[in-house]
């Protein structure tokens, strides 16, 4: 976005997908800018993983943009890891295997 559209428009449409994650989210649900165009969200709610997976079958757009979709990837605690820089290794891991799948035209 940013190299094809600029860096304001780049942040217009990290807001405006900030407000499409906000509705498809519970009112407890907290999401955290990351790094660059990736968020961590913190949920009790076990179908938020497949709400937000829902978004990549919207034809939106934003401003001028095609929404280019949303790449997942999610780690449980305690179930899967035990402290913060585990969640975040694995649910790095889990998004490049969800890309890496949705490239190869497999349903990830």
């Amino acid at each position: 976005i940013n190299d094809q559209y600029g860096h304001a428009a780049g942040d217009r449409y990290l807001r405006a997908f900030s407000d499409m994650l906000k509705e498809c989210s519970e009112e407890e649900d907290l999401f955290f800018r990351y790094a660059g165009d990736e968020f961590i969200g913190l949920t009790c709610d076990g179908m938020l993983y497949r709400k937000i997976e829902e978004l990549n079958t919207r034809k939106a757009r934003i401003d001028e943009m095609d929404f280019l979709g949303v790449s997942v990837g999610m780690a449980r605690y305690p179930d899967d890891a035990g402290s913060i820089s585990e969640l975040l290794e694995l649910s790095d891991k889990r998004m490049y295997e969800f890309k890496r799948a949705r490239d190869m035209g497999l349903k990830p």
